[in-house]
């Protein structure tokens, strides 16, 4: 168990810094610069990690 939460914890992290990274870089070249809330961010990476972690714990139920 403990290697799907890591394996989770890194999907998400990639996922929400890819993410904000894609809002600067929108921002930059519009010059239009997208607020992020770090609320959606929070909200963002908790429903990443968890739906990560229920997809691995799944996939390998049988192990």
């Amino acid at each position: 168990m403990k290697r799907f939460m890591l394996l989770a914890l890194m999907k998400a992290l990639v996922l929400t810094i890819g993410t904000g990274f894609l809002y600067v870089l929108y921002g930059l070249i519009f010059e239009n610069h997208f607020e992020i809330n770090l609320k959606i961010e929070i909200i963002l990476f908790l429903v990443i990690f968890f739906v990560s972690l229920i997809e691995y714990a799944w996939k390998n139920r049988k192990k």
